[in-house]
């Protein structure tokens, strides 16, 4: 019996636009993803997505199918956004090629002058963070 081989794990593309003060859409790019034709947009017909929105960040993963029946892991994780967003109001779908997100602000606020740093906002290592007394 062979060896099942480990999924190849690729980061997902985040493209970043704000709307307005009140919403920021977020798209995803994961190759190879198809949505279904009907019913719920949050469903793939060839792949398993887990969307984690929290007040601060969210985090994705996808498993995709490709015709060849071989898997590809798609993720992304935001720890921390540059401000609260009301996850209730969030909402997020599958279509060709990505992810669509639409986050809806806690309260209104440019994200322009963090967004050109990333959608991240949190140090990149644990020597960045600030030191508890």
């Amino acid at each position: 019996m062979a060896e099942q081989s480990a999924i190849p794990t690729r980061t997902a593309t985040a493209v970043t636009k704000e709307i307005d003060d009140n919403m920021v859409s977020v798209k995803l790019v994961v190759e190879g993803i198809r949505p279904v034709l009907l019913g719920d947009k949050t469903k793939a017909k060839n792949a398993t997505v887990e969307m984690k929105l929290g007040c601060c960040g969210f985090s994705m993963a996808a498993r995709v199918e490709s015709p060849e029946g071989k898997f590809t892991l798609f993720k992304y994780e935001v720890k921390k956004l540059p401000t609260e967003i009301d996850v209730q109001q969030s909402k997020w779908k599958v279509k060709k090629d990505m992810i669509s997100l639409k986050l809806r602000k806690a309260a209104p606020d440019t994200w322009v002058p963090y967004l050109s740093g990333g959608l991240e906002q949190a140090p990149d290592s644990e020597d960045e963070a600030p030191k508890k007394d």
